[in-house]
């Protein structure tokens, strides 16, 4: 699956909360957020649907994945080709700077429990 570029995903969010909006409603969104041109909000639409993640209906746009199996993806391919699929190594990079709070350790460790249990953080 490709990725998506930073204002492509702000089109992506706009479908993900409005399942079914129009191009127009979208450009008006954008317009008023973002300040962005007509032609802008249409290419970036374009782009997305030739990446095949969004589908166009005669009821609106919708996303052809969810928001969760996106970022899934997403965050596997970051793990897999940024950090040679170690998700150790993602882990200590991103926590280089950062401390955990207590709330943040014991879910980390719920998950990592149910993830041994039943291989699966759900």
């Amino acid at each position: 699956m490709e990725t998506l570029s930073d204002a492509e995903s702000r089109i992506a969010r706009i479908v993900w909360d409005q399942p079914g909006i129009s191009s127009m409603d979208v450009w008006h969104l954008c317009e008023e957020k973002y300040g962005w041109k007509k032609s802008t909000v249409f290419t970036l639409i374009r782009r997305i649907r030739e990446k095949e993640l969004l589908l166009p209906q005669r009821s609106g746009l919708t996303m052809s994945v969810s928001r969760e199996e996106y970022y899934h993806q997403k965050s596997r391919k970051l793990v897999e080709e940024d950090f040679n699929d170690s998700l150790g190594d993602f882990i200590t990079s991103y926590m280089k700077d950062r401390k955990l709070s207590t709330d943040e350790t014991q879910q980390l460790t719920a998950l990592i429990a149910r993830i041994s249990e039943n291989g699966t953080g759900e």
